[in-house]
């Protein structure tokens, strides 16, 4: 965050690659934990996700959140 608090995340999942590139992506992520106005932080969700032409790679994420009150 801008002001320096932050969040952990944990992220397990696989990928396939083809001469050096990701095919796909997928997998799972969970919050472990924060700093700040995050500490606390709970989540968890989904992600998948490719490699594209122009070097960069495009994933979606979703998942839910809470922040303590």
């Amino acid at each position: 965050m801008a002001n320096g608090d932050k969040m952990y995340v944990r992220i397990q999942g696989s990928a396939t690659l083809k001469d050096g590139t990701v095919e796909s992506a997928n997998g799972a992520w969970s919050f472990t934990g924060g700093t700040g106005k995050l500490k606390g932080v709970k989540g968890k969700g989904t992600y998948k996700g490719k490699d594209v032409p122009d070097g960069s790679a495009t994933y979606e994420v979703e998942g839910e959140y809470e922040l303590r009150k």
